[in-house]
């Protein structure tokens, strides 16, 4: 049985989280996972470490009082020696330096990296983003989960240590509403799921809603799912764009699945991005997708016919991209959507993603 040990330094239950929840949310004959959290000094979020322990995972709270604390590594070292930690799975940088502290002196556990994609809002993430680069070298593989994160680590650290391993969704659990009326509603309605915060591009996407009102296109809904510090912000600019009464503001939803089900199109506004979970949730849904062209998704929606990718992240080309989608026919919009879901079935379910997991942490320690 191989041990493996997930940190994270959480402050909500979004992508990065639910990649971590997939791959320990169930039993496996050859892994037993446990997951640390990194106490979030600023925000001490605990959403990660309860439905972790809903899904019945062995869980640690990591103290953290600011940038260096040496409670949190002495925390660490002691779980690692306790639980008899063969393999440690960081997935973020927070976790990518006290890893590299707890070890410096030792070869074991073995130490991997997942690469969600880096965030650049300020110098407090650069900095973060340049301590994780300067310390990728020391572990043994670093997952990309995107060909775009791959080709920017190909300049950090060696080409062999670079692992490419698509995110992944439950199929089983992301299906299709039973619903044959969706495309004769008057009111179509829009999703977009993520963190409330600049790289998301939030406010590209109200912008762009407001010229497809100021063309006449004006009969459609936004739902936006999750919370963040642009909130009090983005619903000014609502307010202030005439768009209260067609934006509703959900917060952060546990179950996404009706959301996914009651809406006719997601929209991803994005201007940073890896593999973003959402999308390929919304296409396991049969969401017709609208995106801008970061990340992964490009490839993403070439490979899969599952939407519309905008020309740049500007919400002229947002409003472009939404245009062309609502002057589909339905018959054309039912064919993407077949073609999302196939792709996701044939390419990206959940069970090969865990074998491939599996099968890196054995190779690993052999």
């Amino acid at each position: 049985m191989i041990n493996v040990l997930h940190l994270r330094s959480s402050a909500g239950l979004y992508g990065a989280e639910h990649v971590i929840l997939n791959l320990t949310g169930q039993s496996s004959a050859t892994c037993h996972h446990e997951l640390a959290v990194i106490q979030n000094y600023l925000n001490d979020n605990n959403e990660l470490l309860a439905a972790a322990k809903e899904n019945g995972v062995t869980c640690h709270k990591l103290p953290n009082s600011g940038k260096f604390d040496v409670k949190t590594l002495a925390a660490l070292r002691r779980i690692l020696k306790t639980s008899g930690i063969d393999v440690l799975h960081c997935h973020d940088p927070k976790s990518v330096f006290y890893a590299t502290l707890a070890t410096l002196f030792s070869r074991t556990p073995v130490k991997i990296v997942t690469m969600h994609g880096w965030v650049k809002n300020d110098l407090n993430m650069k900095f973060n983003n340049l301590v994780e680069k300067l310390c990728l070298p020391l572990f043994a593989k670093v997952i990309a989960v995107s060909k775009e994160i791959s080709t920017d680590l190909a300049g950090q650290i060696r080409r062999e240590k670079i692992f490419l391993l698509e995110n992944a969704i439950d199929t089983e659990k992301f299906y299709p509403a039973d619903t044959g009326n969706k495309n004769d509603q008057a009111q179509v309605n829009l999703l977009i799921v993520g963190r409330l915060s600049p790289e998301k591009g939030h406010e590209n996407l109200l912008t762009a809603l407001a010229q497809l009102n100021e063309q006449g296109s004006n009969r459609w809904h936004l739902n936006i799912v999750g919370d963040g510090e642009l909130k009090p912000a983005l619903i000014a600019a609502s307010e202030k764009l005439n768009l209260s009464h067609q934006v509703t503001f959900h917060g952060v939803q546990k179950n996404m699945q009706p959301y996914y089900q009651q809406n006719h199109l997601y929209i991803s506004s994005s201007l940073t991005e890896g593999m973003p979970l959402v999308v390929l949730e919304a296409m396991s849904c049969r969401l017709p997708i609208v995106a801008t062209p970061v990340g992964a998704i490009p490839e993403l929606l070439q490979k899969s016919g599952a939407g519309i990718l905008c020309d740049d992240c500007s919400p002229q080309a947002l409003s472009s991209g939404l245009s062309q989608m609502l002057t589909l026919t339905p018959a054309e919009r039912e064919t993407m959507t077949d073609r999302g879901r196939k792709y996701i079935e044939q390419h990206l379910s959940l069970s090969r993603a865990r074998e491939k997991h599996e099968h890196l942490y054995a190779e690993l320690l052999n």
